[in-house]
């Protein structure tokens, strides 16, 4: 997932993209804690139905990326 996150993309494009669903579910399993940690960052943080609301990796995902690729 985060490497997905490499662009900014909404949630729709992100969980095509994984081969999941669009759904609240998906989202609280797979998205929040990513931004909990601070790993993703929200265009409108606070705001998770924002019709323009896209994600993007932290300068702290990719730091844990680098390391999950090395």
């Amino acid at each position: 997932m985060l490497s997905i996150l490499s662009n900014h993309v909404t949630r729709q494009e992100l969980f095509e993209t994984m081969d999941l669903t669009n759904q609240s579910k998906n989202r609280a399993k797979y998205l929040d804690p990513l931004i909990e940690l601070g790993w993703v960052a929200q265009d409108y943080p606070g705001k998770k139905t924002n019709p323009n609301q896209r994600y993007k990796i932290t300068k702290a995902g990719e730091k844990i990326l680098a390391l999950l690729k090395s």
